[in-house]
């Protein structure tokens, strides 16, 4: 963000949000968004997107979903993150089929803060026009909707056209006139293909007369970019500089005129020696300057989950559509923040500076994660993208690279571990010192385990149930609480479901769960009578005051368990919570032994007196 810019909002005020874009199912849900629309919304996310729009503008919204008409923008009031409703103008960009879902894509506005920022803006590019009619470079745009190519320069805070032509025509031309010296034809060559192939950033330098029109050669140097991200016509555009030729008139291609060194052949990302050169540089700049204090500076290492099966199911060109897809979201992701490397096949690394705190890296990660899966569930409704990632922060859990790449690489298999597709931000309590293992192998206390091992473990408590009966129920939970992280369990038993035990430090402990048996609050649990719950605030909207009630106990994240009699009749309920903030996304393995242990501990018990 510019310095200019940081003014438009409030610096305190992080998730005042002019502006984002978002995904509707044919059922209101929300499918995805990108960072803004995350930190406009907030924890609202959760629910179909009809339910935070204000009662008396519901009917109009769902009309206007509903019908792909004519009328392609409304003006809505809906509930956004800590501001109670707000005057967004919801404008309808597009409905397209994926699979068997159609969804509808929007961009959302909220009216006054817009207003406040277009003043701001129009004296900031008056400045910047200013700017470029001090400037003696001359500067091109390719719009890549249109082909259109535009070859210009500023006089009177106005563009004046050099060339205006499509960007075929005006290669062709260049060619036939010889505006090209022929010492140059491979670099002119190589900078049409950085244009035509939307490289990210590119840098090179031509003998040529492309803008005196073949009157005169000059020795230039052209630096561009792509800008697709948050823009209504996506641009490949950059400055040419004039820069004293050679005497001898020869030109010699550098390092730096080469836009291929030290990137990836495949995906324009930096290669591996190259990436992990920079983040050295830049780890060793933090520690030199003192500027890494109070800055939260992150490594991300990254792969992409079960890869050689979408080479086995899929064929190795849609292979490498998933990894080119995968390369420019991080891009986008890291823009102005960091650097992006490929450092093996589906394996890749990001160093993130200028984030905010760890809420927005999990907004950034989010928004990327599910933009991955509905652009690539386009490209092959039968695929389901899915990334595990493992994070460390600078400062916190090493300084170096070394230390910080294990740290990382460890929580990636952790990752992996506990069932793919999430994220792991490393944390010494929850983790231990993984420095000291060299691989991450069966979890003691709170470490995690990996599946096999639960079900070894709910397996091994069952039996043990077995042959001691009731007696030993209390270690049972407490041995499975620790194994297993989970911070409270509790168990509820009878017609009114009242609470026959609970371990973990719960604030408010509920003295009953009758609720789960109320008609509106049976329909959560699966045909497993299995209700799961990532995050607390999914239910807000549903059952605010239930929600109260969870969030008074500082529970986060929670899975409940029911068990009927040989009648059918709901008898006993456990529910195993995690607390504080960092949520919990329950694995497969998870719900899979919680089920195992439920079922097994209660058919033991039912031979005995549960309540006592």
């Amino acid at each position: 963000m510019r310095p200019e810019e940081e003014n438009i909002v409030e610096k305190s005020d992080y998730n005042v949000v002019a502006e984002a874009e978002f995904t509707l199912d044919g059922l209101n849900y929300i499918i995805t968004g990108d960072e803004r629309f995350y930190r406009m919304i907030g924890e609202f996310s959760f629910f179909s997107f009809d339910k935070i729009v204000h009662d008396d503008d519901r009917e109009n919204f769902l009309e206007f979903v509903k019908h792909d008409n004519e009328e392609k923008d409304i003006f809505i009031r809906c509930k956004i993150r800590d501001r109670g409703f707000r005057l967004l103008h919801l404008i309808k960009l597009e409905t397209r089929r994926v699979g068997d879902d159609t969804l509808s894509c929007f961009r959302l506005q909220d009216v006054i803060l817009v207003c406040q920022k277009y003043r701001k803006y129009f004296d900031i590019v008056k400045k910047y026009r200013s700017f470029m009619d001090i400037l003696p470079n001359k500067f091109f745009d390719l719009n890549l909707k249109t082909g259109i190519f535009t070859l210009y320069y500023y006089n009177n805070h106005k563009a004046q056209p050099i060339v205006r032509t499509h960007f075929d025509e005006w290669k062709k031309y260049v060619v036939e006139k010889k505006q090209i010296d022929e010492k140059s034809m491979k670099n002119f060559n190589m900078l049409c293909e950085c244009i035509e192939n939307e490289m990210e950033n590119f840098s090179i330098t031509l003998n040529c007369s492309i803008l005196t029109n073949g009157v005169r050669m000059e020795h230039l140097s052209i630096k561009g970019q792509t800008l697709k991200e948050s823009v209504e016509e996506p641009l490949v555009l950059g400055v040419i500089t004039q820069e004293r030729a050679n005497n001898n008139n020869s030109f010699i291609i550098s390092q730096t005129d080469n836009p291929e060194a030290g990137r990836d052949s495949g995906t324009g990302l930096l290669n591996k020696k190259t990436v992990t050169d920079k983040i050295i540089e830049k780890l060793n700049q933090l520690k030199e300057e003192k500027i890494g204090q109070g800055r939260n500076v992150y490594l991300l290492v990254l792969d992409i989950d079960n890869f050689k099966q979408v080479n086995d199911n899929y064929g190795h060109y849609f292979g490498d559509e998933v990894i080119k897809y995968f390369a420019k979201r991080l891009s986008y992701m890291a823009e102005g923040k960091g650097l992006v490397g490929r450092i093996g096949g589906d394996e890749f690394i990001v160093y993130l500076d200028n984030v905010k705190d760890e809420e927005e890296l999990r907004i950034m990660l989010k928004s990327m994660r599910l933009r991955l899966k509905l652009e690539l569930k386009e490209k092959n409704p039968d695929y389901l993208f899915s990334t595990s990632i493992g994070i460390s922060r600078y400062g916190v859990d090493g300084t170096d690279f070394e230390t910080l790449f294990k740290i990382s690489d460890a929580c990636l298999y952790i990752a992996k571990d506990k069932g793919k597709d999430r994220f792991i931000i490393y944390d010494l309590a929850k983790h231990g010192n993984l420095l000291k293992n060299d691989t991450i192998k069966v979890a003691r206390g709170n470490d995690f385990l990996k599946p096999i091992d639960k079900y070894e473990l709910a397996t091994k408590l069952i039996v043990k149930a077995c042959k001691e009966g009731p007696s030993c129920m209390v270690d049972i939970i407490k041995e499975l609480g620790d194994k297993l992280n989970l911070h409270g369990i509790r168990v509820f038993v009878g017609d009114d479901l009242k609470r026959a035990y609970s371990s973990g430090h719960y604030i408010k402990d509920l003295d009953e769960a009758s609720y789960v048996n109320s008609p509106e609050y049976s329909v959560h649990f699966d045909e497993h009578d299995m209700y799961v719950v990532n995050n607390v605030a999914a239910i807000y909207m549903i059952h605010p005051e239930l929600a109260s009630k969870f969030k008074d106990d500082n529970i986060c994240s929670f899975i409940q368990a029911r068990v009927r009699d040989d009648k059918g009749k709901y008898v006993a309920m456990m529910q195993f919570d995690i607390f504080g903030e960092n949520r919990r996304k329950w694995s497969n393995a998870d719900i899979c032994t919680l089920r195992m242990l439920v079922l097994g501990l209660t058919n033991i018990a039912g031979e005995y007196d549960c309540k006592k």
